[in-house]
């Protein structure tokens, strides 16, 4: 599959948020609200993954996103990337992930951390691909990360539960959490 990378634009949300929706299930998609706040917090990139390959005579696709942030410490957060089913394992969740990182680098991140559910194999192993390594594992967490679509194997990260209880709503089970880092 041929695709470029973009910076996301407004008129991209609904696109976003719908692909969010088939990703992950009721409770751990994010809800519209959830998603905005994210991308425009201030420090957040947000990039666009879009096919070069029109379906069906209609306007190019989206076929991924990957929102990540900074903080006022340079540390760097990747909260989510999705892929859409047909583009798997295409490299795009590859892509957007370097693009990500080139963009905190650019503003003087010093490394980058993630979160994945420990029985999300996939994204465990992507995310070592890149260099990523275990920091240590969040035990007692009530928050269910993995799609429980057999096909998907998407990549969610930002549910360690904070002090105040999860921002994503009830937790679904108990399912300790490998929170990873890595320098950029």
């Amino acid at each position: 599959m041929e695709f470029i990378l973009r910076d996301f634009k407004r008129e991209d949300f609904e696109i976003l948020w719908d692909i969010d929706q088939k990703c992950f299930s009721p409770g751990i998609s994010y809800s519209r609200l959830e998603l905005a706040a994210y991308i425009r917090r201030r420090g957040s990139v947000t990039i666009v993954a879009e096919s070069l390959e029109a379906k069906g005579g209609t306007a190019k696709q989206i076929v991924g996103f990957i929102v990540a942030e900074i903080d006022r410490r340079g540390m760097g957060h990747v909260i989510t990337i999705d892929v859409v089913g047909a583009a798997r394992r295409s490299g795009v969740g590859s892509r957007l992930l370097a693009g990500a990182e080139d963009q905190l680098r650019a503003v003087k991140c010093r490394s980058v951390r993630l979160e994945t559910a420990v029985d999300n194999l996939g994204a465990l192993a992507f995310y070592k691909r890149h260099g990523y390594f275990l920091e240590r594992t969040v035990p007692q967490s009530k928050i269910q990360l993995s799609c429980p679509d057999e096909d998907c194997d998407s990549r969610r990260s930002g549910f360690v539960q904070s002090r105040g209880g999860s921002p994503h709503g009830a937790g679904l089970h108990h399912c300790p959490l490998r929170p990873f880092r890595r320098s950029v």
